[in-house]
């Protein structure tokens, strides 16, 4: 890394001389790049700047550098590959400047154009590059080192350090994209992704390399105009590979996908020939779909939309080692609310009752007068479905075509489905009522849901299980997750008292435009703690954090985040080889994991602490109340979600035919050879009605004595205390949740985008610790522990915002938790030329994430060093650094509950009853 500076001699004796120096040069503001250095030999601090050549500078060293020019053709080259690979410096085209003479019989290939007759390094070249013709000089510009053989190609670049001009900004981003649009990891990435839309979630490398070939190539069998991507030959290759289209492939039950929710209920409506009424006019507009569905038209929750193209459902799929994007959105509330939308739309047409995706047509506490509207005259809808079979008399006819417009005709080879919904369709008189019943089962059949093949049998599937209470001590660990990289220097910040380096100016004049004036923030007293401060101060709208800090319940870990093992800024990419640091979805997962070994693949950090809990003896379960996340993924434990706005039930009109059992019919066991995302839809069907039965009451009928902010994240916290409320009725004593925040990704507009994050977020931890602690009086049995994926870089961007970084500083909470104090090490120096800090204001985590799990799994019940090195796979990797319960949490710890073995059954799926034997 290398970064140009100024430091000019000084005038004397001048008048009215000003010493200035551009910013992006100056001594003060160093901007690095990366160069190849000849031969990989430099100065450096290690070999004392080149034997003195430099001189030491902080950490680096500062050189005086000369700038040689020479040619590199002497002769006209052999290929234009040989000029691209050679020649980085371009020129402007050679016929408007009179003083150049173009050498002839060159080719057609390659042009040369000449100033003094000859080959110089003033020659240019002319040649195709990415499909356009460029000009190149024909120099060589090497940087070298005053006194030394240190040397380096002097990199082109736009702009004018001298004069600026947005032409010359305007020009570099431009090549900027156009370097990103034709690297060569592009085309095989759009080539995956783009296939995964069109249903294969698992494609093959041929099928990829065929399409990434289309696509760079712009043509595929004829389809395209040559040019580097083209998408219509891209999307060609996609539709007309053998891949695409061999029936063949439907017997591999690998083979497929599941589909979009909005591509599922807009294909639904086009199907059954949806006619919009005079009401709703010529524009179909669907309301909440986000939160009904978990898709909705440019609603997308995050920059990486609706789902991750790595998810996988657990069970068979993360079995076998495959992806299912699709199914990070099929949470059970998301495919109740699909059931609910499309039953109301063939009943009712598009409307708001009964979980209607309309716009209103009646005011809800009329919805029961739809009663008396329950057939062809009902008027009160935006639209309707129109769709009449070509011969309604032909049960078996009307069933087969319903096949090929819903299921692809799919469901025509599932003969015992076929079967089950031809007896429904003539049972219920055939006609239009026997037409809407058998709509309605489709929509619950695999085969709609997915792509894959299915075989039913008789065998029925298990269902989700209540577990008895045992009158144990309840505990519960809540675990939030703060999407996007949580500002975490800006929510505990050095305020006085310091030693060393470290002070309000100093982290001040660090974060620049970002950071917050020690009159704002609210001070806590860390003299307890062994920090570099003796006062913090909390972000100014983290009241209650404050508050929690201050009454003892509340505790900071400083500088914590994904470790595989220790590091310096000289070893860190080294030593961090098992996972990809800075990115969003990478270091999610580890977060949910705590496992960047892999030695426990599958099961997230919450699941391995219910699994171990049942171990032990415990009635233990996860539930979520944001989506279905990783952290809670477990082998024997169910894992329950729950919508922050609550639950529906099924098929909720009173008048309604019943469905629930035909449906449950339907999605009941299949044979060997069935497609596995079939099989996974089937699965998801019992345990969201087993969930739907148990959460339903239990979220329903609990009350909270306190009011929770209507925002996102407050009613995520009030089903979490309304959970907690319910805990005997769902039979628990171990309980894992999760929740979670998005919109801390923070590139522009730090402090406002932080402050109005904080402000939600101090609300909700508010009442929920209000309602936990004053009104149920249980907060001794939780702990709430913050996190979020990774810190943000201390040092601003130029959109008054900050970057990816790594390591944050992060908040337990709880009745027992001794808190008061900061645990971990804050960094004593927050500039780039500290220790734990690279450039552009990175934080190198001292303290693992498996130092806070180890003591939280002991407080929850995982007391044997066996228990805890399965919750912990990597925690041997830092013994010193560990905390214990006696750590984290204040009380009498002598107690620990008795264990018992889990037999040694394979892993049941996530709708199974976990097999535990129990000790006497």
């Amino acid at each position: 890394m290398v970064a140009i500076v100024h430091n000019p001699t000084l005038l004397t004796g001048v008048d009215n001389y000003e010493y200035r120096v551009d910013p992006r040069v100056h001594p003060n503001t160093i901007n690095y790049f990366k160069v190849v250095w000849k031969d990989g030999s430099y100065p450096s601090p290690s070999n004392s700047c080149g034997s003195g050549v430099c001189q030491a500078m902080y950490r680096a060293c500062l050189c005086d550098i000369d700038i040689t020019e020479s040619a590199v053709f002497t002769s006209l080259p052999t290929s234009v590959e040989s000029v691209l690979s050679q020649l980085h410096i371009g020129s402007v085209d050679p016929s408007i400047l009179e003083s150049y003479t173009q050498e002839s019989n060159t080719g057609s290939d390659i042009a040369v154009w000449h100033k003094f007759g000859g080959y110089s390094k003033d020659s240019i070249f002319r040649v195709k590059f990415r499909g356009e013709e460029v000009y190149l000089k024909n120099m060589l510009a090497m940087v070298k080192v005053d006194g030394s053989e240190f040397e380096f190609r002097n990199p082109p670049h736009f702009m004018n350090i001298a004069i600026r001009e947005h032409r010359d900004a305007y020009y570099e981003t431009e090549y900027v994209l156009e370097t990103y649009f034709h690297h060569p990891n592009v085309a095989p990435f759009l080539a995956n992704r783009m296939i995964e839309r069109f249903g294969v979630s698992n494609p093959s490398p041929r099928y990829i390399e065929v399409v990434a070939t289309a696509f760079k190539d712009g043509m595929y069998e004829g389809i395209g105009d040559g040019k580097y991507g083209n998408l219509k030959a891209m999307v060609a290759a996609i539709v007309l590979d053998r891949e695409a289209r061999n029936p063949v492939l439907d017997a591999d039950p690998t083979f497929g996908s599941f589909r979009e929710p909005l591509i599922k209920f807009v294909g639904f409506m086009r199907a059954m020939d949806f006619a919009p009424s005079q009401r709703g006019g010529e524009e179909v507009r669907l309301v909440d779909l986000l939160e009904a569905i978990g898709q909705q038209p440019h609603k997308a929750p995050t920059v990486f939309s609706f789902f991750l193209p790595q998810y996988a459902s657990s069970g068979h799929i993360k079995a076998a080692s495959l992806n299912s994007p699709e199914a990070q959105v099929l949470t059970g509330p998301n495919l109740i609310n699909a059931f609910n939308g499309l039953i109301t739309l063939v009943d009712l047409g598009l409307q708001n009752c009964y979980g209607g995706m309309g716009f209103m047509a009646i005011y809800p506490n009329n919805c029961h007068l739809l009663e008396s509207y329950y057939d062809a005259s009902n008027e009160k809808h935006y639209g309707k479905l129109a769709y009449s079979p070509p011969n309604p008399n032909d049960a078996a006819s009307v069933i087969d075509h319903l096949s090929l417009l819903l299921t692809g005709g799919r469901l025509r080879l599932n003969s015992a489905t076929r079967s089950m919904i031809i007896d429904a369709y003539i049972n219920a008189g055939g006609g239009e009522d026997g037409l809407r019943l058998a709509q309605k089962l489709f929509i619950s059949t695999a085969e709609f849901h997915t792509t894959s093949v299915m075989h039913s049998t008789t065998g029925s599937r298990p269902e989700v299980e209540t577990p008895e209470p045992s009158g144990k001590r309840y505990k519960a660990v809540l675990f939030i997750f703060l999407e996007g990289g949580m500002d975490s220097f800006n929510v505990l910040v050095p305020h006085s008292g310091c030693s060393g380096t470290l002070s309000h100016d100093h982290y001040r004049s660090v974060r620049g435009q970002l950071h917050i004036p020690a009159g704002e923030l609210l001070p806590i007293d860390a003299s307890t703690s062994s920090q570099p401060c003796t006062t913090f101060g909390v972000h100014p709208f983290l009241s209650e954090m404050h508050s929690l800090y201050n009454s003892g319940d509340l505790l900071f870990v400083a500088n914590m985040g994904v470790l595989q093992q220790y590091v310096t800024e000289n070893n860190f990419w080294e030593k961090m080889d098992k996972t990809q640091l800075f990115a969003h979805n990478v270091q999610t997962d580890e977060v949910a994991h705590v496992d960047i070994n892999q030695d426990q693949a599958g099961r997230g950090i919450g699941g391995r602490l219910v699994d171990a809990a049942i171990a032990n003896g415990f009635n233990a379960g996860a539930v979520s109340v944001n989506g279905l996340p990783e952290a809670l993924v477990s082998n024997y434990g169910s894992l329950y979600t729950v919508d922050g706005k609550g639950l529906q039930t099924f098929n909720q009109m009173p008048w309604a035919q019943p469905l629930k059992d035909s449906v449950m019919n339907i999605n009941r066991a299949t044979s060997l050879g069935s497609g596995i995302y079939g099989e996974t839809w089937s699965d998801l069907v019992y345990k969201s009605f087993g969930e739907n039965d148990l959460l339903f009451d239990a979220v329903e009928t609990a009350t909270v004595a306190t009011p929770f902010p209507d925002t996102p994240f407050g009613k995520q916290l009030e089903i979490v205390a309304k959970l907690i409320q319910s805990r005997e009725h769902r039979g628990n004593d171990r309980d894992v949740f999760y929740a979670k925040m998005p919109g801390f990704d923070s590139h522009g507009h730090l402090k406002m985008v932080l402050d109005g994050l904080t402000t939600e977020l101090n609300g909700a931890l508010n009442a929920f610790v209000t309602e936990i602690r004053d009104a149920q009086q249980v907060w001794d049995d939780v702990t709430v522990v913050v996190t979020s994926e990774f810190g943000r870089t201390l040092i601003g961007n130029t959109g008054n915002g900050s970057d990816h970084a790594w390591g944050g500083n992060y908040m337990i909470a709880g009745g027992e938790v001794d808190g008061k104090r900061i645990l971990g090490e804050f960094p004593d120096d927050l500039s780039n030329d500290g220790p734990r800090v690279v450039t552009p204001g990175i934080v190198l985590p001292t303290t693992p994430w498996e130092a806070v799990w180890n003591g939280i799994a002991q407080w929850f019940g995982a007391t044997t060093t066996k228990d805890l090195n399965e919750v912990l796979p990597n925690r041997n990797t830092f013994t010193d650094k560990l905390f214990s319960q006696s750590d984290i949490y204040e009380g009498d710890f002598t107690d620990p509950p008795t264990s018992a073995p889990v037999t040694s059954t394979p892993a049941p799926t996530a709708s199974t009853p976990a097999p535990v034997t129990s000790t006497p």
